[in-house]
């Protein structure tokens, strides 16, 4: 087995499949696969879509690769919610559309995507990889920045109650 390559751990460092990032890209799964191998090299165009699409994942992410945001519950929901979308498909009770945000014009695979939430997990909208990636990203960015104010808000009450226990208990 060949070591993996710089781009291959900073994949699996964000939480990402090959197949994730080729939906989020827009890509195709085996051109990311030997571009990560060194046995191609992209154009312009795709390397600009696959930094992009990282750098999203690397600010919304924490450390784990996971959405820093998501509790345990929500993160089984979303397992739960995703096998629920796989099964029907297979049944055939599912049938995957065309992309929402822009129709015919998408390249790429047609994935569901839950905008409201996994509590109806076959409540979706059908998204290519780059709408169903960019949908995530500023899924992320807005629910890690609310996440990182949280933070800050109790860091400061907690600053605020130690200064009024210094002072004796008194507001100025």
């Amino acid at each position: 087995m060949e070591p993996w390559t710089p781009m291959q751990v900073r994949r699996h460092q964000l939480g990402l499949s090959l197949r994730e990032l080729a939906e989020y890209t827009g890509m195709n799964r085996g051109t990311i696969s030997l571009w990560e191998r060194g046995r191609y090299v992209p154009t312009a165009d795709e390397q600009s879509r696959l930094t992009g699409v990282l750098q999203d994942f690397e600010l919304a992410r924490g450390k784990r690769g996971l959405p820093a945001y998501l509790t345990d519950e929500e993160r089984k929901q979303r397992a739960v919610a995703r096998r629920m979308v796989t099964v029907a498909i297979r049944k055939g009770d599912l049938v995957r559309g065309e992309c929402e945000m822009a129709g015919d014009g998408c390249r790429g695979r047609i994935v569901a995507h839950h905008r409201w939430g996994y509590d109806d997990p076959l409540r979706v909208v059908w998204l290519c990889g780059s709408h169903h990636g960019q949908e995530h990203a500023d899924e992320h960015l807005r629910r890690g920045y609310e996440a990182r104010e949280e933070r800050w808000r109790e860091r400061r009450e907690l600053l605020d109650r130690a200064h009024t226990a210094y002072r004796g208990g008194t507001e100025e």
